[in-house]
């Protein structure tokens, strides 16, 4: 699986940061990331590692990254975003369209509010492909650990 961040380095959290991106983060899972995905999640549907299978059976031109792993993704950009300044609490995703092996996977989100009273952030997410299609929407709530939230990032 490979994949690249478009931003690098932490992004700052300071008061006032709702509409905030997150770096985006590109992937290109191929047939050995699937399959080992499936396989951790217990997931055997054919869809995933049996071409003819998927185009002639399931009709799908390709074969299906797993939403779970979408799901995956956005929940690392979260996690990988905050770093050491926080962590994630809350998370959830629902899958919109399929992506297939071959397709890039942009993941990428924003902050939409600022619990300032409580030190949590409320983070929109998603899983785009390369001609725009959202694959994948996702929100997760982010606590800010101890005095992130008065300090920019250095």
């Amino acid at each position: 699986m490979t994949s690249s961040t478009e931003a690098q380095g932490a992004s700052p959290l300071v008061e006032g940061s709702t509409d905030e991106l997150l770096p985006e983060v590109h992937w290109h899972p191929d047939e050995v990331d699937v399959f080992q995905y499936s396989a951790i999640m217990w997931n055997s549907h054919r869809i995933h590692y049996d071409l003819p299978y998927t185009t002639q059976v399931a009709g799908q031109p390709r074969l299906v990254v797993p939403g779970p792993l979408q799901g995956t993704y956005l929940e690392q950009l979260a996690s990988g975003w905050i770093g050491d300044r926080g962590h994630v609490t809350e998370f959830s995703y629902r899958n919109r369209a399929s992506a297939y092996i071959g397709d890039e996977i942009i993941a990428g989100g924003r902050v939409l509010s600022d619990r300032s009273t409580d030190s949590e952030l409320v983070v929109e997410l998603w899983a785009k492909l390369g001609n725009g299609t959202m694959t994948v929407a996702g929100e997760a709530i982010v606590q800010i650990d101890g005095d992130a939230s008065n300090r920019k990032e250095k």
